[in-house]
């Protein structure tokens, strides 16, 4: 005979999380990384796993956002807050640590986009964000602290292998 779970089921997901499902890139500003490549998903209404690689690796990280009601944003532990910009682009100040540069020199903003055409907007929106965002946060105790990050060097953008040859 089927028994019935008297588990509580998850809530449903709501526009707020949903808004942030499904595939992103990473383009870090100030510093040439490779693309950070997200794949997000929605988590009932407070919680959105996130499963994160650099572009030229295989596998990643998983980790969570949350939804801070006290605030009214997400957030990546207290730390890093995910700023809407529009319907195609969030940006996180200070995601890209040091971390992956032997500990040495600043974090700097990453702005995500949807895949594709919306990568292109990408640092002309940072640049707008950058203008009116408050000061970064601060750097870990172990790292020097973290310059306002100016905008990119006019370098050659790398395009996504999906819109090469387009």
């Amino acid at each position: 005979m089927p028994t019935m779970s008297t588990s509580t089921p998850s809530p449903a997901p709501t526009p707020k999380s949903v808004e942030f499902a499904g595939e992103w890139v990473g383009e870090t500003m100030g510093c040439d990384m490779p693309a950070h490549v997200w794949e997000i998903r929605a988590h009932g209404a407070n919680m959105l796993e996130i499963r994160t690689r650099w572009e030229d690796k295989t596998e990643g990280e998983p980790f969570n956002a949350f939804w801070r009601e006290e605030v009214a944003r997400w957030d990546i532990s207290e730390r890093y807050p995910i700023v809407l910009l529009d319907s195609q682009h969030f940006v996180i100040p200070g995601w890209d640590t040091n971390d992956t540069r032997n500990f040495v020199g600043p974090s700097y903003d990453v702005v995500f986009s949807r895949p594709g055409v919306a990568e292109l907007a990408a640092n002309r929106l940072w640049e707008r964000w950058r203008a009116t965002a408050p000061p970064p946060p601060a750097s870990p105790p172990s790292a020097p602290a973290a310059p306002v990050p100016t905008a990119p060097s006019r370098r050659k953008r790398r395009l996504p292998p999906h819109l090469r040859n387009v």
